[in-house]
């Protein structure tokens, strides 16, 4: 078992936080990335989604060498992207992922997040063209910009709680 870690960087201007969205509708936020075969180092052509109410564990088989692996969610690791990480150009592990003959690989930033700022709060932003902008004559802008995404292994001692 390896486990990685999801990790996002993004500037904030204006927002103090950045983090997946819990809707009322659809309670569970998509992951989106793809998957790194360990034994032919082949990617996936297509992304994956996960969802820890969904599909959080997932078996896949990789269609060049027919190696067998899964991918499961750890709930309870992450937490918001704030404008304090922003600031220090921080990163901010959002969820873990337990990995079994593949790697995670491409995380696709879509819709489903929650931008809170002072008085504004925006549910439900599509962060798909890498930035997001709201423009008011009486308010400062708020934006996000600069979106980084990366997977790192996480040492077994920091998964002890």
């Amino acid at each position: 078992m390896v486990v990685f870690s999801l990790k996002i960087k993004a500037s904030l201007v204006g927002f103090t936080a950045l983090e997946p969205f819990a809707g009322t509708d659809d309670p569970d936020f998509p992951y989106y990335f793809k998957l790194l075969c360990t034994k032919c180092q082949s990617l996936s052509d297509n992304e994956l989604c996960f969802m820890l109410n969904g599909a959080c564990k997932v078996s896949y088989q990789c269609r060049y060498c027919g190696a067998r692996g899964t991918v499961s969610m750890l709930p309870d690791y992450g937490e918001p992207h704030t404008h304090k990480h922003s600031l220090k150009n921080e990163p901010t592990t959002l969820m873990l992922f337990n990995c079994q003959g593949f790697e995670p690989s491409d995380f696709v930033f879509a819709g489903g997040w929650k931008a809170t700022a002072e008085n504004v709060v925006c549910e439900d932003v599509n962060l798909s063209a890498g930035q997001f902008v709201i423009s008011n004559e009486d308010k400062p802008d708020h934006r996000i910009f600069k979106l980084e995404a990366f997977f790192k292994v996480v040492p077994p001692r920091f998964l002890q709680r």
